[in-house]
């Protein structure tokens, strides 16, 4: 290699790349790196195009889980890697085991210790993620808007450990930052909006308890009843957060469970007692309130 003399290598680029370069102008140089002794190229391709105005009457809600990794509130689910992801997970444990024992024979022989990740469930995580990305996009509407979960992914765990390896392995924060790349792809707006409490939030009344959501497919309404898969309930509450000021200013988490009680109770002050629609043995919303340290915000506070 001599300087100022340029090296032409080939490359192969799949269709979906020509399609890219064919629709924009490629900026800036080119990125080489290897992964598992193959080389890939970056390339930086700027496409000039505006987002259209969003018709707030083609609003989608769109929730992240782990059974499926998109759910819309139309009722539509995007991606399911939760069982071959178990049994990978399984695989790998056993794998990892191994290693360990001899990652412990190697420290003391003073050599250096083999990797511990498992490069066959990132690849097939990132796989499935795509997919399930693309297909979503592909049933919105030009002027959609996408209402997407602000979520605190180091802040989420499971009381299991077995579900907290499915949880990390998973990739949340992974398929928010991919969905989100492929929508500015297309064009489609898109806005975030607070998690938290939407899977124990009713889409109908807004009555908000863990009891609402018996499993973790199965959403029942304490107060008015409905049955839903939980994913698309959330999804639905998603919608009904967008342009919410009060809940977009809350600097804590737990102040949104306050707000949203504090607004139910306004909305069906009967439902206080038993005899007002609660099922029995459901505390009344003031006594709810309390136990979550309830309190009015101050102008601060909701800052």
């Amino acid at each position: 290699m001599e300087k100022g003399k340029p090296i032409y290598v080939p490359i192969k680029i799949h269709n979906y790349g020509k399609q890219v370069l064919g629709e924009g102008k490629l900026r800036g140089g080119v990125t080489l790196s290897k992964t598992d002794g193959q080389w890939y190229a970056t390339l930086a391709v700027e496409i000039e195009k505006k987002k259209p105005i969003a018709d707030l009457s083609h609003m989608v809600g769109v929730d992240l889980g782990i059974k499926n990794i998109f759910t819309a509130s139309t009722g539509q689910f995007f991606g399911q890697f939760s069982n071959p992801l178990k049994k990978l997970l399984e695989q790998s444990e056993v794998k990892r085991r191994r290693k360990q024992k001899l990652n412990a024979c190697l420290k003391k022989k003073g050599k250096p210790e083999v990797d511990l990740s498992s490069p066959k469930i990132i690849a097939t995580v990132r796989n499935e993620i795509g997919r399930a990305a693309n297909q979503l996009v592909n049933t919105l509407e030009k002027d959609s808007l996408v209402v997407l979960e602000k979520l605190n992914i180091k802040g989420m765990k499971f009381k299991s450990k077995r579900m907290n390896r499915i949880l990390k392995a998973s990739k949340i924060g992974l398929a928010l930052d991919k969905l989100k790349e492929k929508l500015d792809y297309k064009h489609i707006r898109y806005a975030m909006v607070p998690a938290a409490y939407s899977s124990q939030e009713c889409s109908e009344c807004g009555y908000v308890h863990k009891k609402n959501r018996p499993t973790p497919e199965k959403f029942k309404c304490g107060y008015c009843g409905p049955k839903e898969n939980a994913d698309v309930n959330a999804g639905k509450v998603l919608i009904k957060r967008f342009g919410d000021a009060e809940l977009l200013n809350v600097g804590h988490f737990r102040f949104v469970k306050t707000i949203l009680l504090e607004r139910f109770d306004k909305l069906f002050p009967d439902a206080r007692s038993i005899s007002g629609g609660l099922q029995p043995g459901t505390e009344p919303i003031r006594t709810v309130l309390r136990e979550i340290g309830w309190q009015q915000l101050t102008v601060n506070q909701s800052t």
